[in-house]
């Protein structure tokens, strides 16, 4: 969990892989040259603003000695490339590390400033055992491209997985949970989102998933003001309908929204403002407000304190003292910036203040909702809750699954257990049924 956080903090833009290399690359080279002697001064000389403010020198330094701790020292640069993704020149310095590979994504403005920095697993040979293909997976049944969600500012890279064939598919959108997630659903070894766009290909459904706003502009979003869950997940999850709607090939009146953990919270929103959705599937949906359910959460990891990390324990720490603040009415306007995670109250106020039950009980849309028996973070509680709100809709179907967890991956939840930690495809049954339902 820690390392994929640490990861994920500082995710930016993915690029067109098609473009000639930049003149930035011995810069990069050189920036990652500084960090690796701790000269985080120099380092950080050709900051934007934007960076300076969510990394200054003491932070950089702290980001990188997290990354040494977590893979041991840098024994040398093995080489660079160059993307473009108009208006920023992308470098990967892929780095050998002791015990990984990484690239060490560095991100130029068009006023050649650094604004941007990763650190991502390289693609290396062992990556088909670390993330295996599913076996429902059929890759000669389905062709994917790179798409975009949005304009503008805000705009997001994306996949869509489309069907062999004339068509017109029915077709769905991905919807992340929390924090600032790939395109894939990224978690320790597990893919779900890219295993439910090949299996539902496979059963010719198109799929488009994309990079979450928190993590393709995770610079501006921490330092927005007046973020809310609305522009983290809504905005861009419609904007994603409306785009599949549009596409050839994609059946615009079967376009379903598939939402998990904090995307299921939302799918019902979405459903509301988007008229023209043939449904929504919510996997592992919270029924209770979200407050409790990580008061719920953070409860049980701070018993087992002595099996984190220190990073993850002030991680969870954090969340548990907001969501406190919140239950208390204590989480005001003049709350610090540093108690909240960098979010703003806003923020935190507009996804802690949120009950997605009524919302749900008011459509009249086909629900399709699934929940994992293991799944320590939405549990079997809230699985309960939708079945009393949902027993009269006439439209809702609701089904669990015993052995799988968050992940709807096979997990068993043994002390000490981490889930994500070793390599798991979302199950068969899960996509059957999903499959199955869309298509009646």
């Amino acid at each position: 969990m820690n390392a994929s956080l640490l990861m994920l903090l500082l995710a930016i833009p993915a690029a067109d892989p098609n473009e000639k290399p930049s003149p930035f690359e011995e810069r990069a080279k050189e920036f990652v040259t500084a960090l690796d002697k701790g000269r985080f001064s120099d380092a950080s000389k050709d900051f934007s603003d934007a960076m300076k403010m969510a990394l200054p020198g003491d932070k950089l330094a702290e980001i990188w000695k997290q990354i040494i701790k977590q893979v041991g020292p840098l024994e040398k640069q093995l080489s660079a490339r160059s993307e473009k993704s108009d208006p920023f020149d992308i470098v990967y310095v892929r780095c050998k590390f002791e015990k990984m590979t990484l690239d060490v994504k560095v991100v130029y403005d068009k006023q050649q400033k650094l604004t941007g920095l990763n650190f991502l697993p390289a693609d290396r040979a062992d990556n088909k055992d670390r993330f295996p293909t599913p076996p429902y997976a059929k890759p000669d049944s389905y062709r994917e491209s790179q798409a975009k969600v949005g304009t503008g500012e805000w705009v997001l890279p994306g996949t869509l997985t489309v069907p062999k064939g004339d068509g017109p598919f029915p077709a769905v959108v991905l919807v992340h949970g929390s924090g600032p997630q790939d395109r894939d659903e990224t978690l320790g070894l597990t893919k779900t989102f890219r295993d439910l766009a090949w299996g539902l290909a496979s059963n010719g459904i198109a799929v488009l998933r994309y990079e979450k706003r928190t993590k393709e502009h995770a610079l501006k979003m921490l330092g927005s003001k007046t973020l809310t869950v609305k522009e983290e997940t809504v905005d861009d999850a419609l904007l994603a309908a409306e785009a599949l709607r549009k596409s050839p090939g994609i059946d615009p009146k079967r376009v379903f929204i598939i939402g998990h953990s904090q995307g299921a919270m939302m799918a019902p929103r979405m459903a509301l403002a988007d008229k023209s959705l043939a449904g929504i599937v919510m996997l592992a949906a919270p029924s209770r407000p979200l407050e409790d359910v990580t008061l719920e959460q953070t409860g049980r990891m701070l018993k087992n304190r002595d099996l984190l990390s220190q990073q993850g324990l002030k991680l969870i720490e954090a969340l548990d003292h907001i969501a406190r603040l919140y239950k208390e009415g204590k989480l005001t306007d003049e709350t610090s910036p540093e108690e909240l995670l960098r979010l703003s109250p806003k923020y935190w106020r507009s996804l802690y203040g949120f009950t997605t039950v009524p919302d749900a009980q008011k459509l009249e849309m086909p629900i399709l909702i699934l929940q994992g028996e293991n799944d320590e973070q939405v549990t079997m509680v809230d699985f309960a809750g939708w079945q009393k709100a949902l027993k009269s809709h006439p439209n809702a179907t609701l089904k669990s699954y015993p052995k799988l967890g968050h992940t709807f991956t096979p997990y068993d939840p043994m002390p000490g257990a981490e889930e994500g930690s070793k390599p798991a495809n979302v199950a068969p049954e899960v996509i059957a049924d999903i499959a199955a339902w869309i298509k009646k």
